[in-house]
């Protein structure tokens, strides 16, 4: 009588319910949680209330619940490696040649270069609202009829403070050859680009593409389900009947002021390591956390992108209990169910040449060309403590960082100004647009010995599932 598969499990919660608990009965708590890393404090209050009427015939119950969450995430992380040729940086975007073994050559070579070294906090605020409520009532004797809703709200705001080391993306010579290490690694796929290459382990480049990102997420979710049925029990017999309607819908922004830096730096992977290292030679490290030294990429990212996800269903159990038998009962029924998915992959794209002059930003000086991302940027630090405060090695890594200020271009500009100055690119392949029809029919029967040790059931079941989906590649 479980129902398996399908777009997604089911979950199956059940309120408190007032004829069960049969008297008046409040109950408040609340209480808070302190989140270490962030320093700030996460409050949750709840409360119930329950009540019988009508000679104890009609049954209320009330619930709600107010949850905050606070929490601050540090990591440090490497991707991939990228085989790149020392002659023209194998094609890599804006390499130039370089040395990247550090033999003090620049030959027709590939060497596996990382790909770079990400550092990240994130800091998020979720406030989630959310109210139950039951009806039951006794209609007879053998009948007892139900009505339940529930109803929740969240939203979400967070900011992931990213430092992203492009070090394949250097256009810039190696700095320092001779402190650069390279390893060969046994069991690469000789499919792989990376086959027969040596890994730089420790590789330093000049001019290296530094993003110190802010990505926004705004999430605004609704969810409500009501359900009602009924329960009729005569004799042996036991009838449950039930009808579910639940429906949920988001909509989330996702968008970041992309920034260019460059800088000179070096990834440092030692094997064995907790973590990847990166250092700053001396001139970069001198200017680091000058505001100044980058410039607009663009703005981008998901933009009011919206979610749907609505169920309609119905069951209908009958079970009868059979005495001094070793079958205990027997039980069959249906259920149907109808499910109905939706997401768009809306993307807003700002390029810099459309940002600079909304903005009134200035040339930079630092680089070449582009626009000074100075007016929205912000000194990246933890919330409290030290960044990684749990790592007690002595790789090296930064633990401070200039990013882009991506909360402060949203509150200077509207999204309507933002959508003027850029345009929408419509994901398609990220779309979900999923309809299911489940139909399923059961019938088993429970057994025990007469000892009580052994129990057991056996039946069988019958699905019929149709899915619709669209989908582009």
């Amino acid at each position: 009588d479980m129902e398996e598969g399908g777009l997604s499990g089911t979950v199956n919660v059940r309120t408190a319910r007032p004829l069960t608990i049969g008297e008046q009965r409040l109950a408040l708590s609340s209480f808070a949680s302190w989140e270490s890393n962030s320093g700030k404090v996460a409050p949750r209050l709840s409360g119930l209330y329950s009540n019988t009427f009508a000679d104890d015939r009609l049954g209320v119950l009330v619930a709600g619940a107010y949850t905050e969450r606070r929490p601050e995430t540090h990591r440090i992380l490497m991707s991939s490696y990228r085989a790149l040729n020392e002659l023209d940086g194998g094609s890599a975007t804006n390499s130039l040649p370089a040395d990247f073994n550090g033999d003090g050559e620049i030959t027709d070579t590939f060497v596996n270069v990382p790909r770079g070294t990400r550092t990240e906090i994130l800091k998020e605020d979720r406030k989630r609202a959310s109210l139950a409520a039951v009806v039951e009532y006794d209609a007879t004797d053998n009948l007892r009829l139900f009505v339940e809703g529930f109803y929740s709200k969240l939203n979400v705001e967070s900011e992931s403070l990213e430092n992203l080391h492009l070090l394949f993306q250097a256009t810039g010579d190696n700095f320092d050859p001779s402190g650069t290490q390279v390893t060969t690694i046994d069991g690469v796929d000789p499919s792989l680009p990376l086959f027969g290459n040596e890994f730089g382990l420790v590789l330093g480049l000049d001019n290296a593409d530094i993003r110190g990102n802010s990505r926004t997420e705004q999430r605004k979710a609704e969810t409500y389900s009501i359900t009602a049925g009924g329960e009729y029990t005569k004799g042996p017999w036991t009838v449950n009947a039930e009808f579910n309607y639940s429906n949920s819908d988001q909509l989330a922004d996702n968008l970041n002021l992309a920034q260019i830096q460059r800088f000179g730096i070096t990834t440092i992977l030692v094997p064995g390591a907790e973590i990847p290292g990166i250092a700053y030679n001396a001139e970069s490290d001198a200017r680091r956390l000058d505001p100044n030294q980058g410039i607009v990429a663009s703005v981008n990212g998901p933009f009011e992108r919206l979610s749907t996800d609505e169920i309609v269903e119905g069951a209908l159990d009958i079970e009868k209990a059979i005495y001094d038998n070793i079958i205990t009962s027997v039980k069959f029924g249906v259920k149907f169910t109808d499910r109905q998915q939706f997401a768009d992959g809306r993307t807003l794209v700002v390029p810099a040449a459309d940002f600079g002059p909304l903005a009134g930003l200035e040339a930079t000086t630092a680089q070449a060309s582009g626009f000074n991302v100075a007016p929205y940027t912000q000194l990246v630090t933890p919330g409290r403590g030290d960044f990684l405060g749990t790592y007690s090695g002595d790789v090296p890594f930064v633990s401070e960082w200039i990013a882009t200020d991506t909360l402060a271009v949203l509150d200077d500009f509207t999204m309507e100004e933002l959508l003027a100055a850029g345009f929408i690119n419509e994901n398609q392949a990220s779309w979900v647009d999923v309809k299911e029809k489940v139909f399923s029919a059961y019938a088993m029967a429970n057994f025990e010995d007469e000892s009580g040790r052994i129990t057991g059931n056996f039946g069988v079941r019958l699905v019929h599932t149709k899915q619709d989906s669209v989908g582009i590649a």
